[in-house]
């Protein structure tokens, strides 16, 4: 059983413009929403939540990939970010089917209350995600060994 709610767990205000625009912008938009959990709380604190909560949400900062998102997937949260589709990744949980895609202006946010009316969609996306990166895990001797290949 998840509650109910999306963590929201970043500031936007104590980074340069460039950095720190995405962060404001998304937090403007749930300003005064009861859905999303704001504010700062300890790592460990973030860490179990991650896995009470039914989504994660993850805007862009110093990067669009951060530990956020792996700790969503690990976590059982659905994984709620801007689109990345732009972009590949190892391992990939970025796949439409595996988290909550946005438009980076985040004008469809209504998205988000799609997968809350559908729990089973939810919950196949983070299977799929969790899926995909413990299979990664599996395969890491191998890529490593074929990555030092390829620079040998």
């Amino acid at each position: 059983k998840k509650i109910l709610k999306i963590s929201a767990r970043f500031s936007g205000s104590a980074y340069t413009n460039s950095i720190g625009y995405q962060r404001t912008l998304v937090l403007n938009k749930i300003k005064n929403n009861n859905l999303f959990l704001e504010g700062k709380i300890t790592k460990k604190k973030f860490i179990n939540e991650t896995y009470r909560v039914f989504g994660t949400f993850s805007a862009f900062g110093w990067g669009e990939i951060c530990y956020r998102d792996f700790e969503a997937c690990l976590g059982g949260s659905l994984l709620i970010k801007p689109d990345m589709s732009h972009l590949s990744s190892w391992p990939n949980i970025y796949i439409n089917n595996m988290y909550c895609s946005l438009n980076w202006d985040f004008e469809n946010m209504d998205k988000v209350q799609d997968f809350f009316n559908s729990p089973i969609k939810a919950e196949e996306a983070v299977n799929q995600s969790r899926e995909e990166y413990h299979n990664c895990l599996n395969t890491a001797p191998s890529r490593c060994v074929k990555l030092i290949e390829e620079i040998i």
